[in-house]
């Protein structure tokens, strides 16, 4: 494999993928663009962005996790292939940040138009989610629970701070792009409000399905864990992020009906739990993070019942 790396504005880019010089100093325009709108606490906690082929994402996130001894589980990615993804190590009791974006949408750049939505939509979001780690690390001095916790609470507790963190970066994305034009359009830039890419409540029902298959299969070490990610690719990733959307889009700019309550397993089963992870997002957004240690321990508290109370359902 050819790499070549450069450093930007005191990030390491690492270029995997052969990109032509002038591609990747208009990535650098629009990374500067960027970097400061996202506010990340402590700029040290970013030391790469590495650009990868079609297809590597999944293999360079598992690749990158593996650089730090302690045990981060493996990345599975969900129905959504993503274009970027951050990645937080901790290596040496440092906090050591990695954005990885599938080069394709650099080679998309030309120097008359070099806000494409989705790089911009995707840059921005790992930008922020940076932030929310280098908060994290700031107040807790961790990102990955303790090894000292049971496997299946460490489990739990990492559900709940990836639902919490992709619930806030919807939202702070969605402010944005909302408010500050940043997207190529005809004649210059636009604002623009991304969207949850699927229809959840379809997502819930499949998931009621999975569930009581996998809960019925009987729950050995591999059907739990494959009950935590149904739980949280199939209900709650989908429930926050859409939410999160939602929450900053002005209603006229809905291009669809994303309702969650069109599905009936939602109504009957999950509904309830929901609106309390609901009111603990809502605390930390407010609080600007200030509570987000303690808003995302009660969030821990709702999906061990709801885990327990599925089990009871579909036994």
């Amino acid at each position: 494999m050819n790499i070549s790396s450069s450093s930007h504005r005191g990030v390491q880019f690492e270029d995997r993928c052969q990109i032509p010089k002038q591609k990747l100093e208009m990535f650098d325009n629009l990374f500067g663009e960027l970097l400061p709108i996202a506010s990340i606490p402590d700029m040290t906690h970013l030391q790469r962005v590495i650009f990868v082929a079609d297809g590597a994402m999944e293999s360079t996130v598992n690749e990158t996790l593996r650089e730090q001894k302690k045990d981060a589980g493996t990345y599975v990615m969900g129905s959504h292939v993503p274009e970027a993804t951050a990645v937080p190590l901790e290596i040496d009791n440092n906090l050591d940040c990695r954005i990885i974006i599938n080069a394709n949408q650099v080679h998309l750049l030309d120097p008359k138009r070099y806000h494409p939505f989705q790089l911009v939509s995707s840059l921005l979001e790992e930008l922020f989610h940076v932030r929310i780690y280098s908060t994290a690390w700031k107040h807790r001095g961790y990102i990955y629970p303790p090894l000292s916790l049971p496997q299946q609470e460490r489990d739990i507790f990492k559900l709940c701070t990836q639902l919490h963190d992709e619930h806030m970066v919807a939202r702070w994305k969605t402010v944005v792009m909302g408010s500050v034009p940043l997207v190529d359009v005809e004649g210059g830039l636009s604002i623009a409000y991304p969207m949850y890419g699927n229809l959840v409540a379809p997502m819930l029902e499949n998931a009621s399905i999975s569930l009581k298959k996998t809960i019925r299969s009987g729950l050995g070490s591999f059907e739990k864990a494959q009950l935590l990610l149904i739980v949280y690719r199939g209900i709650f990733e989908p429930l926050a992020r859409n939410a999160g959307f939602q929450s900053a889009t002005p209603k006229e700019e809905l291009p669809v009906e994303n309702n969650p309550g069109k599905s009936a397993f939602f109504q009957e089963h999950v509904v309830s739990f929901w609106e309390q992870i609901d009111k603990q997002l809502e605390r930390s957004f407010k609080s600007s993070l200030v509570d987000m240690d303690d808003a995302v321990n009660e969030i821990v508290k709702v999906i061990s019942t709801f885990l327990d109370y599925v089990e009871d359902l579909y036994c």
